[in-house]
């Protein structure tokens, strides 16, 4: 399968053209539906972009579900690593609480297409709240803050205009657990943690059956009795092994190893899957202090000559390996 992010300034060439972008006969199997983070924007910059009504964000929806019918399915998001937060973005005053949140999750998870699930999006995470234009680190933020300066705006409403739409809403450190930095890091993060990162901490909502974490995961299996499949995307492995059926590791576009999860978390083969599972935050501080991390370096395989070749090497358990690597591989799983 192949997925692409497509961006059309004219929308009548776009609506025309959308057969050659996807479907059987497009160049690629699916692309990202992006019509609802465009509704309300300005062309004048974001202090001018104002939130969609309910109105406006369903026929997004619905308008981009009748356009490709017969052609092919979109892939669709409520936000990702270039947007703020949906949850701060498409709802009204009145529904601005869990239930709205968890409407919206549920308009996106049943439309036809593959619902793509952004990092914190499954915990309900809202913007986070900078104090100054220099707590962001997001240099398109810092640019229309200098163009709504430039138009006449005062800096607090400039700033006011811009933060509810910078990428660093979305950005922020993942909130493992309600202890320091959320768990993410024991060092200064990169940029401040959300200050109420301690209500949306990981741990806490798995363990509240009626959270955030369970509503995208009751939705996920009303999918699954439906006969339909969700692409779950997330570098929060912990989180995944409670919602997905199989994993796939991808490594820069490339996946190199699939299997069932719990088989994938009880018998990693490649070396990159090894790290990514070493890297996950364990809860007990002593414990994580002592862990050993394995460090993935690419120099580890010897593809000169002997090519790497996608191999079942196991029943349901799929890894991108040659003839070397899959020997050492087989050995680890007779023991």
């Amino acid at each position: 399968m192949a997925l692409f992010e497509v961006t059309a300034y004219d929308k009548k060439i776009w609506e025309e053209e959308l057969k050659d972008f996807m479907g059987e006969n497009g160049y690629f199997s699916t692309i990202f539906d992006f019509s609802q983070t465009n509704a309300g924007k300005s062309p004048k910059g974001w202090y001018e972009n104002r939130i969609p009504t309910v109105d406006e964000y369903k026929q997004c929806c619905f308008n981009s579900q009748r356009k490709a019918k017969g052609i092919g399915m979109y892939s669709n998001i409520i936000e990702n690593h270039d947007e703020p937060r949906g949850a701060s973005t498409y709802l009204p005053a009145y529904a601005d609480n869990d239930d709205g949140v968890k409407m919206l999750a549920t308009t996106s998870i049943l439309l036809r297409g593959i619902p793509f699930i952004y990092q914190g999006q499954e915990l309900g995470m809202t913007n986070t709240r900078m104090e100054k234009i220099e707590d962001y680190d997001d240099i398109s933020t810092k640019n229309h803050y200098r163009v709504a300066l430039r138009d006449g705006l005062t800096p607090e409403e400039a700033f006011h205009g811009v933060s509810r739409y910078s990428r660093d809403n979305a950005r922020v450190p993942f909130p493992w657990t309600t202890g320091e930095n959320g768990g993410f890091s024991t060092a200064m993060p990169w940029l401040k943690c959300h200050p109420d990162y301690k209500d949306f901490a990981a741990e806490k909502l798995m363990a509240d059956k009626d959270s955030m974490f369970y509503w995208y995961k009751n939705m996920i299996d009303l999918r699954k009795q439906l006969g339909l499949t969700l692409l779950f995307i997330s570098h929060d492995l912990s989180v995944m092994r409670f919602i997905c059926d199989r994993i796939a590791v991808i490594h820069k576009g490339v996946i190199v190893e699939l299997a069932e999860t719990e088989k994938l978390y009880q018998h990693p083969l490649h070396p990159y899957t090894r790290a990514l599972l070493s890297a996950i935050p364990m809860p007990d501080p002593e414990s994580e202090k002592k862990k050993v991390l394995e460090v993935y370096d690419r120099s580890c395989h010897h593809y000169e000559t002997d090519k790497p070749v996608w191999t079942e090497i196991e029943e349901g358990h799929f890894i991108m390996a040659n003839q070397e690597e899959l020997a050492v591989y087989r050995q680890k799983l007779a023991q």
